[in-house]
């Protein structure tokens, strides 16, 4: 939902709003069939996965309306790797199965800690904004050595 909302911008700038409502009321369409579909096996899980099939719908086409009105060059490589990257850990995080909670934490902590290195590490963060994320790390930890939080 959150890619279909910053894919919008090209629909906004042209003033082309009058597809809005068909590329929503088609996902809510879509939403409602899957529904109908998924819940009764599946439950809250089945609710879910309608919901990311409605959202993926609204994204594929918003993007299409938007670059047909108004092209922004989004970075659609970095943004692939990083969806790569997401379903891998979310994957993973499922993979394996803990009885004890100190586990399941350590384990999923460690998950986004690779994940954040893995961000860092693959090119997905430009040499510019790793220096950007090194200053703010570095006047965090000045501010909590100190006792002072800077704003």
């Amino acid at each position: 939902y959150g890619v279909y909302v910053n894919l919008m911008v090209g629909v906004y700038v042209r003033e082309k709003t009058k597809i809005l409502p068909l590329v929503v009321g088609g996902g809510a369409l879509v939403n409602l069939l899957f529904n109908f579909l998924l819940i009764p096996d599946y439950g809250k899980m089945g609710a879910a996965w309608a919901t990311l099939v409605s959202f993926a719908l609204l994204f594929i086409a918003t993007f299409f309306f938007s670059r047909k009105y108004y092209h922004v060059p989004f970075e659609y490589t970095k943004l692939s790797l990083v969806f790569i990257f997401s379903l891998a850990v979310y994957f993973l995080s499922g993979a394996i199965k803990s009885g004890h909670i100190a586990a399941a934490i350590l384990y999923k902590t460690m998950l986004l800690a690779a994940y954040c290195l893995i961000l860092y590490t693959s090119g997905v963060i430009a040499l510019d904004e790793k220096k950007k994320l090194r200053l703010l790390l570095v006047e965090k930890v000045d501010g909590l050595r100190f006792g002072k939080w800077k704003k």
